[in-house]
């Protein structure tokens, strides 16, 4: 998720509870800035005026971004397992110098993993809702060996509570194609020790509008996907960084109606809305109290 980190002026990305815990404040302040700002002007002088006019803009910058859609689960980062889709940011070289690399691990030995709906392949992997979403979006990412525009015709992709194959489909089906659109990356999946191999060029899959709601729990995303090249749609799975061989991830492919345990991750992106809580009482009362502080120094003067 993307929140505003106000002391260095850049955008910087935290945890999803940071940034839930941002929500819950902006909202609470919400109630209180005309108070805040009716003591910056009739209150406020010199010093302490400044901090209240920092206080201030802290409350409308966390107001705007209460609204934004946010980052709810990336999983290029494996989150916490150690493996990552981008390997070598900036490590190409050659005719795509400072593009992004995607190897394969030390003892690995797959590119990638067919998710060809015509043979009845599907890709799986488990996701964590740490509050109710809503889920708006999520992007997919593929690649058709020698492709050198986007080849990626569509996608059918599955929402289930618990574990792919063994939970309940919430939302989604193996027919409708929900693809909006597909693009290249600037990343490509390399062999261990090639930085110049520019066969792999890994591309979007972005599919939007879902309006998909669930709460807190476990779920798992399977989806397939077609391509107008003979060549997969193939899967890459995430790389482990120091360590050799697949990673200890729990991603599945559907093999002849089955879906078998791969002991790696895979790659996706779901953006949407978290749920956003009662203002905390607290928050309220410190700006009350902040309220107080500058009605005792007017009667001071």
């Amino acid at each position: 998720m993307r929140c505003v980190h106000l002391f260095h002026g850049r955008w910087t990305r935290l945890s999803v509870a940071a940034c839930a815990l941002a929500t819950v404040v902006g909202m609470a302040v919400a109630s209180m800035v005309s108070l805040v700002q009716v003591a910056v002007v009739r209150f406020g002088t010199g010093h302490l005026k400044d901090k209240l006019a920092k206080v201030l803009g802290i409350a409308i910058a966390l107001i705007g971004g209460s609204t934004q859609a946010a980052v709810l689960w990336n999983n290029e980062v494996n989150n916490g397992l150690g493996g990552v889709l981008v390997t070598h940011p900036g490590g190409m070289i050659g005719t795509v110098a400072g593009a992004d690399r995607s190897a394969i691990g030390v003892g690995g030995d797959s590119f990638g993993w067919n998710s060809n709906v015509n043979l009845s392949y599907r890709i799986a992997d488990d996701f964590t809702a740490v509050s109710s979403w809503t889920i708006n979006s999520i992007r997919l990412y593929s690649y058709q060996t020698n492709a050198t525009a986007s080849t990626i015709t569509g996608a059918t992709v599955r929402l289930w509570s618990g574990a792919a194959g063994s939970g309940s489909v919430l939302f989604g089906d193996t027919t409708t194609n929900l693809m909006t659109s597909t693009s290249l990356s600037n990343i490509y999946r390399t062999a261990n020790n090639d930085n110049k191999g520019t066969t792999r060029r890994i591309q979007f899959v972005n599919i939007t509008g879902l309006n998909w709601s669930i709460g807190p729990g476990s779920y798992s995303l399977d989806w397939d996907l077609t391509g107008s090249l003979s060549s997969g749609p193939w899967i890459p799975e995430l790389t482990p960084l120091g360590a050799t061989g697949l990673t200890n991830g729990n991603g599945k492919q559907l093999v002849t109606g089955v879906f078998n345990d791969k002991a790696v991750d895979f790659p996706f992106l779901i953006e949407g809305t978290p749920a956003v809580p009662e203002p905390s009482m607290m928050v309220i009362g410190t700006l009350f109290g902040l309220g107080g502080l500058m009605a005792k120094r007017r009667m001071k003067k």
